[in-house]
């Protein structure tokens, strides 16, 4: 199949890859036809419809709101504006996005790893379940996802970029970082990143100065009139969203298991949907908790890493709750779950034998560290790893054709000999760990009933 993939010339591959990635989903549109909103897609909808309709960004009541992240909203409404509001338009412009992460996937992985690797990958990206799934759930997720990515190939061309070309590239990376913070506000500080990244690569500070504080500054221009336009909402100051506060609450209560399935009192608590809501208080109270019991707020936070490595149940479940008979969906869960589990399988075996391209790795490895600490810090969820699936899927291309195939080769001889290798050790090392983070998840979810 890699010859196949690489002795395409690149539009045509391209095509191919775009092709495959539609065709695919159109069946799953079909089977969720009758489906409708639930939970978040409710809010983003409206927050959408409101904005199309020349009527601002206003909640169910009419006032001006902060709740939600702008972002997506505003794309939606942007993709409202000829067509109309329909539900069509909302897919179709989901299986762009997600078309478009495959395409821009395989460029960036071509360019780091080579045609076999990075085809592979935006192949196995195109027909991943989950990507599939969320074709029809209006979430943020696809849009946050391909920002990212496009963050990422411009961040990678600043490594080679003359002192004229670092500065286009790094204002380019500013704006998209900015915009990546409207859609996901918990990527607001991903500018701190970019030291860690220079260093790791050995760039020189005042390379590394200029680039963070280019980008720092041009993503936080990005930012301001929304934060100064909530601001002059509510009156106070915090991030891209009021929704915060509620969030670091709920990931922080005493009772709270560390997903995004909080206990009643959180919204009580804070007056939640109500015009006197404040986000400063939900994270007044949520330090308050952890600095009360210490021991119980790490154990939320191993609970909180096996909501972020849990089974991407996520998907499909969203799906099928919007629809009366939600009990068709074991069958798609499943075929999520095992797909996830042999990506991160086989990812990880390669990241063993190294990261290949530093400039990737190493961003991705800071990306994921980023990732897990917010996570860590406020509460998660399987959605919550969607953005860090092209990035893995680069190395579980690389595990697929290359690392695990040579390693069966090289150890033929006797079983024996793997367990003698480090690299194999340490593997199956993580493996235990991840899977443990899975089973305690599953065992969390029989409590959530209590909440």
């Amino acid at each position: 199949m890699s010859n196949f993939l690489t002795d395409m010339s690149q539009s045509r591959w391209l095509l191919v890859l775009a092709l495959i990635a539609i065709v695919v989903r159109l069946p799953w549109v079909l089977v969720m036809d009758e489906r409708e909103l639930r939970f978040d897609e409710v809010a983003y909808v409206s927050h959408a419809k409101s904005l199309n309709a020349g009527q601002g960004y206003v909640d169910h009541r009419g006032a001006r709101s902060s709740f939600w992240p702008v972002g997506y909203p505003a794309f939606l409404a942007l993709a409202y504006s000829t067509p109309g509001v329909d539900s069509s338009v909302g897919i179709g412009l989901q299986i762009i996005l997600l078309t478009l992460i495959c395409l821009v996937t395989s460029a960036i992985a071509e360019r780091s790893f080579g045609a076999r690797i990075g085809r592979t990958a935006a192949l196995l990206l195109a027909i991943y379940p989950n990507y599939i799934f969320y074709s029809t759930l209006m979430l943020s997720e696809p849009l946050c996802t391909l920002l990212l990515v496009l963050m990422t190939g411009l961040l990678l061309q600043t490594s080679a970029a003359g002192r004229k070309g670092l500065a286009g590239y790094s204002v380019a990376t500013g704006i998209l970082a900015g915009l990546v913070a409207l859609v996901r506000p918990g990527f607001l500080f991903l500018p701190v990143l970019l030291p860690f990244w220079g260093r790791a690569q050995k760039m020189g500070w005042r390379r590394i100065v200029i680039l963070t504080l280019i980008v720092g500054l041009t993503s936080l221009l990005v930012m301001a009139p929304w934060m100064i336009r909530n601001y002059n909402v509510t009156g106070a100051w915090f991030e891209i969203a009021s929704n915060g506060g509620l969030v670091f609450w709920g990931g922080n209560h005493p009772d709270a298991l560390g997903g995004v399935l909080r206990p009643d009192a959180v919204y009580t608590d804070i007056g939640a949907w109500t015009a006197e809501y404040q986000s400063s208080l939900g994270y007044r109270l949520g330090i308050e908790s952890i600095l009360s019991d210490i021991p119980a707020a790490l154990r939320r936070s191993v609970q909180k890493l096996s909501y972020f490595f849990a089974i991407e149940t996520d998907g499909a479940m969203w799906n099928f709750k919007g629809l009366e008979d939600a009990g068709r969906g074991v069958l798609p869960v499943l075929a999520a779950g095992l797909a996830y589990i042999a990506v991160v399988m086989s990812g990880i075996f390669a990241l063993m034998h190294g990261l290949g391209n530093k400039g990737f790795g190493y961003w991705f490895l800071l990306l994921s560290a980023y990732s897990i600490a917010i996570a860590v810090v406020f509460e998660a969820d399987p959605r919550y790893h969607f953005p860090l699936m092209p990035f893995f899927m680069v190395y579980a291309a690389a595990g697929m054709i290359s690392y695990i195939p040579a390693s069966i080769r090289m150890n033929r001889g006797g079983q024996l000999r793997i367990i003698k290798d480090t690299k194999i050790i340490y593997w199956s090392a993580a493996m235990v760990v991840f899977f443990l983070l899975i089973v305690f998840n599953l065992w969390l979810k029989t409590l959530e009933g209590r909440l």
